[in-house]
């Protein structure tokens, strides 16, 4: 829920923001385009969203298989992806996953209150100015 409190607490306060998120179909309805959105908005780091991807996948694998385990298959290769303290190495997946886990909530727990201060408003100065995209050269100015 972090990940879709800090996508609500940057966006304008309206109705609109309920149907991005809330909801079976809502085009961020998903923890993976939640994910995605926090992201590209700037909202987590390229870390979070990773650490974040890989717990998406290992909650999927014990959500939709029958018989799975944190040390077998998929589960143990995901959790051995997890970064973890150099003393957490060598533990066991669970362990990576539940230290891994911990350490993206502590982070990630005030991320809404420091996200709702850069909160958007319709009609702010910046509303509007585009910064030019870095694949693409700027507008000239006409003289």
């Amino acid at each position: 829920m972090l990940i879709c409190d800090a996508i609500a607490a940057f966006l304008i306060d309206n109705k609109s923001v309920e149907k991005l998120l809330a909801g079976f179909n809502a085009p961020l309805g998903s923890l993976s385009t939640r994910i995605a959105a926090c992201h590209a908005l700037g909202l987590i780091t390229d870390e979070e969203a990773k650490q974040s991807d890989i717990l998406r996948k290992v909650r999927n694998e014990f959500a939709h298989k029958i018989e799975v385990t944190f040390e077998n298959g998929a589960v143990k290769d995901l959790c051995n992806n997890l970064s973890v303290p150099e003393s957490d190495k060598e533990a066991k997946a669970r362990a990576k996953f539940a230290k891994a886990s911990m350490l993206l909530l502590i982070r990630m727990i005030s991320r809404p209150s420091e996200v709702s201060q850069k909160r958007l408003k319709c009609g702010d100065k910046t509303h509007g100015r585009r910064r030019p995209h870095p694949h693409h050269p700027s507008p000239r100015r006409r003289r």
